[in-house]
């Protein structure tokens, strides 16, 4: 310019990010002795919470969630059926002549680009047949890293 100053441009470019989902899963599911052949359904709601699509600037994404059994996570059969619905709600139909434990995958995903899913892994257990450890109560033969649900 005239007074002799010196001008320069530069040009920032600025990523947008996507903060990953996140949600709580309450517990680990011991169902023995909670089912029958005539009642084989049980119920957990709100079993997936504190759901979030990520910080206030990603509120407007939208969510789904998905709950499936583990590769080879359920080789005795303890689950017949599943659902969850968009609140977090878990419906399970367990096989009642089962000896086992099953190992699910819940995965959170949202709309946004990049990093979008978050998952937790979890265990539903079912022993028709307690004479496998007569000399331990049910709930600390499932003494692990989560709490239990009945």
């Amino acid at each position: 310019d005239i007074a002799g100053n010196i001008s320069q441009t530069e040009v920032i470019t600025v990523n947008s990010s996507n903060i990953a989902p996140s949600f709580s899963v309450s517990c680990d599911i011991n169902a023995t002795g909670l089912v029958s052949n005539e009642s084989p359904i049980l119920s957990y709601p709100a079993f997936l919470s504190d759901l979030s699509v990520g910080p206030e600037n990603e509120q407007n994404q939208t969510y789904t969630l998905d709950v499936e059994i583990a590769i080879n996570g359920d080789p005795s059969s303890v689950i017949t059926n599943l659902e969850i619905n968009h609140d977090g709600d878990l419906t399970l139909e367990i096989n009642s002549a089962s000896n086992g434990v099953a190992t699910l995958i819940a995965t959170m995903q949202d709309s946004g680009d990049g990093n979008n899913t978050t998952q937790h892994q979890f265990n539903v257990y079912h022993f028709e047949d307690l004479s496998l450890d007569p000399g331990l109560p049910i709930d600390i033969i499932f003494i692990n890293g989560m709490d239990i649900c009945r």
